[in-house]
């Protein structure tokens, strides 16, 4: 089963429009950085794991390359296209990379980084219309 790693803005998505259920029901298996999860979605959202959510480390190397993603893209960034990506996005963009599979995001300017990065990269209606 295809596994896709995912930010916040996913999951935030999902669960504004009462599509979480739905998520875990496709025919995918979903990632998440485990910092990323205990931070911003766990308070608000507990449970997820065991709608199959999985959980993930990400490994040291990957965690240094997420560390130095902010220094090599954050200045190259349009403004227009919304906020920096934060440490936690960094992290997500860096378990895709270490799992080597698709990232799930909103954020446009992680998807601006996940393709100079070389990383297959999703959003919620590329998701939906997969399926």
């Amino acid at each position: 089963m295809r596994l896709l790693i995912s930010d916040a803005n996913i999951l935030i998505d999902m669960e504004a429009g009462a599509l979480m259920e739905t998520l875990f029901q496709l025919p995918m298996q979903f990632g998440i950085p485990d910092l990323l999860y205990y931070e911003e979605i766990e308070p608000g959202s507990p449970g997820l794991e065991d709608l199959g959510l999985q959980v993930m480390e990400v490994s040291g190397d990957f965690v240094a390359y997420a560390e130095q993603l902010p220094g090599q893209h954050n200045h190259l960034l349009p403004a227009k296209s919304g906020p920096k990506p934060s440490y936690n996005d960094y992290l997500a963009l860096a378990l895709a990379k270490q799992e080597t599979c698709t990232l799930l995001t909103g954020d446009a300017n992680l998807r601006i980084v996940a393709n100079k990065e070389h990383v297959n990269v999703m959003g919620t209606i590329g998701l939906l219309i997969s399926t």
